[in-house]
């Protein structure tokens, strides 16, 4: 009170009462509808919305619609009387943040319970050696890390053509025995097998990048695997029943993921180990691989076949066929692979007469060797129409 003896707040409320009743202008309370209104649309919606956002989003929602919220009760309030309800609405907000926040910590424990219990039966169908704690320790905290692996592809020769001559149950017995064939040289090797979808498979191994070891590791599982299957296909008493098996390897750096109830990998290692596993469809051979995969390691006979530009990508990859062990190599594998390297050399040099006649030295003994074939149909070509373009890289358009 002032010295006067007046109470300031008691003359301010008596005045604005009075100018209530002068300017028949009284404070109205929202209406039970309109109360309910707001309620409903600040609790339900406003928590089914911050389900769906992230928190960071949900915050600056929160506080946006706040803001707005009490521009419009100062606006009702001064220009129309009308007073609306303030703590209960920012009540709900905050409780209904809290509560969306519990929710996806629920539904995110959930689905890593989920995921563990889905990836378990994944791994126990497709053979793979691939521990929890392995994947956890190089994802740690995130959803994505990078990694050095070698990426090894599958795929089945003319399986669509099997598949609409076979009945379906009878073509599922033959698949599941197919890999379990499969399965066995991956795991032997220590690979980690991340996909099989009917006829065909992807195949990692994850350790130390500078560990030579994993690419030893993937190249004898490449030679292990096409000799199972070489043993299964004679094992077949029908003949349609064959399931010749296209190998491609790559190496190099990808992407290991955490989502959809698995693990998997993407990026161009595996895009590109897809292609040369394709590349074995034009030059008739059962494993090829990159440069990258051997460079550096002994122990294997490989025959090089030179640059090639794959379907899709935009710079060449050199590719190499991986024949034997080299302990195990036979005396014509070794000759063909000294011949042939001469042969491509002179190919490479545009002298088409010379390697003509290498080409169709080699054919005298291997016949249906697929990249004399193939090199000594290029030659052919180029010895009338000289080849444009990046030389000697060859190209291969379909898939």
């Amino acid at each position: 009170s002032n010295p006067d003896g007046l109470f300031i707040s008691g003359v301010e409320i008596a005045a604005t009462a009075f100018a209530n009743l002068l300017e028949n202008k009284p404070i109205r309370p929202l209406t039970l509808s309109g109360a309910l209104g707001i309620l409903f649309l600040l609790g339900f919606v406003m928590g089914i919305v911050f389900l769906l956002l992230s928190t960071q989003e949900s915050i600056v929602l929160g506080i946006f619609v706040i803001s707005i919220y009490t521009f419009c009760a100062y606006y009702l309030f001064k220009e129309a009387a009308v007073w609306l309800p303030m703590m209960v609405p920012f009540s709900q907000i905050l409780f209904a943040f809290i509560l969306a926040e519990i929710q996806k910590h629920h539904l995110e424990k959930r689905k890593s319970k989920q995921l563990e219990i889905q990836l378990t039966e994944i791994r126990k169908s497709l053979g793979s050696s691939y521990p929890n704690k392995t994947v956890e320790k190089i994802l740690e905290s995130k959803d994505e890390q990078g990694i050095y692996s070698p990426c090894l592809t599958t795929d089945v020769a003319g399986y669509t053509t099997l598949a609409e001559l076979m009945d379906s149950r009878d073509l599922g017995q033959l698949i599941n025995e197919y890999r379990d064939i499969l399965k066995n040289p991956i795991r032997q090797h220590e690979g980690h097998i991340m996909d099989m979808i009917a006829d065909s498979m992807l195949a990692i191994w994850i350790d130390d990048p500078e560990n030579a070891s994993l690419r030893t590791k993937a190249c004898q599982a490449s030679l292990d695997l096409a000799a199972a299957v070489e043993r299964f296909n004679q094992s077949q008493s029908d003949s349609r029943l064959l399931l010749p098996t296209r190998i491609g390897l790559h190496f190099g750096e990808m992407s290991l993921r955490r989502g959809d109830g698995s693990y998997n990998v993407i990026g161009d290692v595996v895009n590109t180990a897809n292609r040369i596993q394709g590349a074995n469809k034009v030059l008739k051979t059962r494993i090829l691989l990159s440069s990258e995969v051997v460079d550096g390691l002994d122990g294997f006979l490989t025959r090089s076949l030179g640059g090639f530009k794959l379907p899709g990508k935009k710079n060449p990859v050199r590719l190499l066929e991986l024949m034997a062990y080299q302990q195990s190599a036979s005396e014509e594998q070794l000759w063909l692979c000294e011949i042939f390297a001469r042969t491509l050399n002179a190919y490479q040099l545009q002298r088409w007469a010379e390697a003509s006649q290498g080409f169709y030295d080699i054919l005298k003994v291997f016949p249906t060797d697929g990249p004399t074939q193939f090199f000594l149909s290029l030659c052919l070509q180029y010895k009338d129409e000289p080849p444009t373009g990046s030389w000697p890289t060859s190209i291969i358009d379909s898939k």
